[in-house]
């Protein structure tokens, strides 16, 4: 697996559990940590780090796939 690909996707692990401990967090009846913006930007961005980082593993396998 290329690196960048690997520590995307770790980023992309990271900022997910950070979304669903606010999520967690205000399902348990106690106050959100982030507001309604900030966590709808915490999963725009878990989700944009996911997708980069399947693309960069897809191209680094379709390159090592052509060799």
């Amino acid at each position: 697996m290329q690196a960048g690909s690997k520590w995307t996707l770790i980023a992309s692990l990271i900022v997910f559990i950070a979304f669903f401990a606010n999520v967690s967090f205000g399902a348990l009846g106690n106050k959100p940590v982030i507001g309604d913006v900030a966590e709808m930007l915490t999963l725009f961005i878990s989700v944009l780090l996911f997708v980069t980082g399947l693309l960069l593993r897809e191209r680094a396998e379709s390159t090592k796939g052509s060799e």
